[in-house]
């Protein structure tokens, strides 16, 4: 008995040092269930700004036309048939030259230029509309060909096989036409209220000047993107929506900036018309139809030459 007790008592000492080592083992795992019954700090919100994007600056109306003249004069032979065969398709199907011109003096000739413009625009049809689309599109093709290291096209070639886009091209220029609603409204609004008397303070006609500025700038805005979108629709395998994406973002955080390099150029060629129609209306008016006739051809060529210039300025900042 006494040796059982001696051996009880010798096996005692461990038993407290397991529980002394429980009480540890419990004692260093408190804080980590503390930890975990913590809440997770959530950091608040904080609204920020988008910053705008950092864009290296634009050429001038001036560097970019020059750049397209150096375009045209080297390809000169390839443009030069293109307009021509506009031109005479144009002269055979749309419109003629039966507008008469007389001479005079300065104001008389102004106003002569004036009528010519006026009434080139109002001649306008399907006819009309279907060869400026053919045309813009052989135009576009042969200045993809002539950029890159395609071999030299011919106009034949430009307007057989650039034709390819035709349905994705006219359902971009029915999108800019519908962006066009707005400045439409408004001038017909500005018109009414002018002309039929329905404004009859200053303040009454300054609001609806207002109101027309306001409408023309909401679609020259939207139109500023849709302009490139006819140059990035031509691309193989694109459609519409994505080539107005595309060009939403080529002027984004810019788009005040690209429209007014868009309206440099009209500008210009508007001051070219007049240093060349007024001389011929006041020395020689009976030229002046057929003159006239050939500026309006070459500008569309000229326009797209711009603009495709324009575009590639952009897309390869």
């Amino acid at each position: 008995m006494a040796k059982q007790s001696s051996t009880a008592s010798n096996r005692r000492p461990p038993a407290k040092k397991k529980a002394t080592n429980k009480k540890a083992a419990s004692t260093t795992r408190r804080p980590a269930a503390t930890k975990a019954k913590q809440k997770p700090v959530i950091p608040k919100k904080r609204f920020r700004f988008h910053q705008p994007v950092k864009h290296p600056p634009l050429p001038s109306v001036v560097s970019l036309t020059a750049r397209s003249v150096h375009i045209f004069w080297q390809h000169r032979r390839l443009f030069t048939g293109i307009t021509l065969t506009y031109a005479l398709l144009n002269f055979v199907l749309v419109q003629g030259l039966s507008v008469g011109v007389t001479s005079g003096s300065i104001k008389v000739a102004f106003a002569t230029f004036a009528n010519l413009i006026s009434t080139s625009a109002t001649v306008s049809g399907p006819y009309q509309f279907i060869l400026a689309t053919i045309t813009s599109l052989a135009v576009i093709w042969a200045l993809r060909c002539v950029l890159s290291d395609k071999p030299k096209p011919s106009v034949r070639d430009a307007f057989y096989r650039g034709m390819y886009p035709l349905i994705p091209f006219v359902l971009v220029l029915i999108v800019m036409f519908l962006q066009l609603l707005p400045l439409a409204l408004g001038a017909r609004l500005y018109s009414a209220v002018i002309t039929d008397g329905f404004a009859s303070h200053g303040i009454e006609n300054a609001l609806c000047l207002i109101i027309f500025i306001a409408l023309a700038l909401w679609s020259l805005y939207m139109l500023t993107a849709s302009f490139f979108a006819l140059y990035i629709v031509t691309l193989p395998g694109l459609t519409p929506l994505p080539a107005l994406r595309s060009a939403r973002d080529l002027v984004r955080s810019r788009r005040w900036l690209v429209l007014r390099k868009i309206l440099g150029f009209p500008l210009i060629l508007f001051c070219i018309g007049v240093i060349i129609m007024i001389p011929i209306i006041i020395v020689v008016p009976s030229l002046a139809p057929f003159i006239f006739f050939l500026l309006i051809m070459i500008a569309l060529v000229a326009l797209h030459l711009y603009m495709y210039t324009f575009y590639r300025t952009l897309l390869h900042e």
